[in-house]
């Protein structure tokens, strides 16, 4: 277990190699955005809130990178469900500016809120869409 200075337990996301699907730059792309998310649950635990929007600022900037180039990875390998991936990625991106909008804004929101749905949402994509690039690889 992890806890911070002030001693709240900390649920840092932990890689299992379940959540490899198999095409390395993907994964090593996966491993980063843990990484991210990792820090920013760090920085929301510490009361951070500098910290909070420069990692959300390079979470949101990875991310979308990191989608444009598992996008033309199913383009590379003509994958069927690339038009309803590509609408699942675009909404991620939609929620996680209207937060940091509303965060540059000064309205007060919920980051511990964020950090679960970040949480969620990766392991869940990961393990019900992207594996799904795993069976269209092998």
């Amino acid at each position: 277990m992890v806890y911070n200075e002030k001693g709240a337990l900390m649920v840092e996301l932990i890689w299992k190699k379940e959540f490899d699907i198999g095409v390395a730059a993907i994964d090593e792309q996966h491993h980063k955005m843990v990484e991210l998310i990792n820090k920013l649950e760090e920085h929301t635990h510490n009361y951070n809130a500098n910290g909070v929007s420069e990692v959300l600022e390079e979470l949101i900037a990875y991310t979308q990178y990191h989608f444009i180039a598992e996008e033309r990875y199913m383009e590379s390998i003509n994958y069927d469900g690339l038009e309803k991936h590509r609408k699942i990625h675009l909404s991620l991106v939609d929620e996680v500016l209207v937060y940091a909008d509303k965060k540059n804004r000064g309205v007060d929101v919920d980051s511990f809120e964020l950090l679960l749905f970040l949480k969620e949402w990766l392991i869940d994509h990961i393990l019900h869409e992207d594996m799904k690039l795993s069976l269209s690889y092998k």
